[in-house]
């Protein structure tokens, strides 16, 4: 970890030395603010304001030519989810998910799921914990940081303090129902990739979670500003069909063309993301300006982590530093970051992953090849070598 924030001039903490994709459309504005939500009982890191600015803009809506036919169907009746279970004890809604798993693996994950594990650098491999989940990573580490305190007993989470949550999902009065129907919907609309899976953006959302923990620990963000880069981590790759913005542009593909040639397959995860935002009707219920300032951040988020935008990222977290900058930027950049972090894991989950990157790369050299195209840098089975990059 203080190696990768070096390489981005950020300091370290200081204990840690596609087939054709359907096409959609997506009009935002491109300002984003300081948004805050009305006080209450301040968990770690939250900034309570008054002064939320509405923007004026005119409500939008994603119109949308076509959806993936993989789409999980949300219920006629969010309300009364029938993928849920209610805890006798405390009344609070568990995800069937979680209570059709064995006791001895809830055991097991009710201590991976803790705030302290969690909030680990070097925390376990996600395969690991997809494995134990039974695929459904993405949907219960994403149950698990966005619980309040009561659903995480329910579920035999034990915390050092009780209180230990972003109280995100009481905050903005998330429906529970909606929320589970959204992660589930997101996480069945991710590929089967080697690499850009569900398993990845789990292993995303952890690592942004720890590196709030631990790197930004002391800063004081928004509730708005943590939903907002919270749900753009668990949709940031969301629909990817295993290629490159590189390999969009090269075909002349549908959605090359829809968002011209610019940042193709993140303007396309975000439209997705979107749309199961309004389909699932998950922040239907607040203020119209505060939604639209909420899908603007969470699109401004996922289109940084385009890596032509890299070393842009640098230069302006650079200059942050020496002017200390804006907290939004700083989010922005640290998702960026725990994109990219699997080098700066333990061997073992770097080596993993490492090998997934370049099968998923020698996949896109094998269609280049196919379509007669050039093949592009460490896509040539042969000559890319996991020891040599």
């Amino acid at each position: 970890l203080a190696a990768l924030l070096a390489l981005v001039s950020v300091p370290p903490p200081p204990s840690y030395a596609q087939g054709f994709l359907p096409r959609l459309s997506v009009r935002f504005s491109s300002s984003v603010g300081d948004d805050a939500r009305r006080p209450r009982r301040a968990p770690i890191l939250v900034e309570r304001r008054r002064d939320a600015k509405p923007d004026g803009s005119a409500d939008e809506r994603l119109p949308v030519d076509k959806l993936l036919e993989r789409r999980i169907p949300a219920d006629a009746e969010t309300e009364t989810d029938t993928d849920t279970d209610t805890d006798t004890e405390t009344g609070m809604a568990l995800p069937r998910e979680w209570t059709s798993l064995s006791f001895a693996t809830q055991e097991k994950l009710s201590k991976l799921f803790s705030w302290e594990e969690l909030s680990k650098f070097d925390y376990v491999n996600m395969f690991d914990i997809d494995r134990l989940t039974e695929g459904h990573s993405l949907l219960l580490v994403g149950w698990a940081i966005f619980s309040n305190p009561k659903t995480r007993k329910a579920m035999n989470i034990v915390d050092r303090e009780n209180e230990e949550s972003y109280g995100l999902a009481d905050a903005f009065r998330l429906n529970p129902h909606r929320f589970l129907s959204f992660l589930r919907s997101i996480e069945g609309l991710y590929r089967d990739n080697p690499y850009h899976n569900r398993v990845h953006a789990a292993d995303v959302v952890q690592t942004l979670h720890a590196m709030l923990q631990n790197v930004a620990h002391g800063r004081n963000y928004t509730e708005l500003q943590l939903l907002a880069i919270f749900l753009a981590a668990i949709v940031h790759d969301v629909g990817h069909d295993g290629t490159n913005n590189h390999f969009q542009i090269q075909i002349r593909s549908d959605l090359a063309r829809e968002y011209n040639n610019e940042s193709v397959l993140e303007h396309y995860h975000v439209a997705l993301g979107m749309e199961e935002l309004r389909r699932t009707g998950l922040i239907d219920h607040l203020p119209d300006a505060e939604r639209r300032q909420l899908q603007r951040m969470v699109r401004d988020a996922v289109l940084n982590t385009d890596m032509a935008r890299h070393d842009r990222l640098v230069e302006e977290s650079n200059r942050r530093n020496r002017n200390d900058g804006d907290r939004w930027s700083n989010l922005v950049f640290l998702l960026h970051l725990a994109d990219i972090s699997n080098p700066a894991k333990p061997d073992h989950v770097f080596l993993a992953w490492g090998e997934r990157v370049l099968e998923e790369f020698y996949q896109v050299g094998d269609r280049q090849g196919g379509l007669g195209f050039g093949i592009g840098p460490l896509k040539k089975k042969k000559k890319a070598k996991l020891a040599t990059t």
